[in-house]
């Protein structure tokens, strides 16, 4: 496992932090390959800490991410999912009329022998600086042929 970095995170969600390191096949520019990240993902609460590294990823998925923010945070109502295919890490946040938002974190570095699973709360207000931050993301990293 790496150590975290000493930078902020590229996206800070709740108590979640991911930082973007890179993308896994960088001369690639086919749509499948060439849209992996490698990330650290970190989620941390109440004495428990839990990290996971790798090509977890693909741009795909953050702009489907962004996509779901978009709607949640007009309609303060509805869901916005992190829909990651590798089983390492999964987000979903869910906001209700009062523009409370409620984040479930599963990570694991080892799906096939440990889950961990954060609950944790926002609010409306911290969905704009989210989504600009996976505008960053997006703009750093633009998806290859889409």
């Amino acid at each position: 496992m790496n150590p975290l970095p000493q930078t902020e995170p590229s996206i800070a969600c709740g108590i979640l932090k991911i930082w973007i390191l890179s993308r896994q096949f960088p001369d690639v520019m086919d749509y499948w390959d060439g849209n992996w990240l490698n990330v650290i993902a970190h989620c941390s609460d109440q004495g428990a800490e839990v990290s996971v590294s790798g090509s977890i990823i693909h741009l795909r998925e953050i702009a489907a991410f962004h996509a779901e923010l978009i709607k949640m945070d007009e309609s303060l109502k509805g869901s916005a999912e992190l829909p990651t295919i590798e089983p390492n890490l999964h987000l979903k946040l869910e906001c209700n009329h009062l523009g409370h938002v409620a984040g479930v974190c599963e990570i694991t570095p080892d799906h096939m022998t440990q889950r961990h699973s954060f609950e944790f709360a926002m609010d409306q207000t911290d969905l704009k600086p989210l989504m600009k931050q996976l505008d960053t993301v997006l703009e750093d990293y633009p998806i290859r042929n889409a």
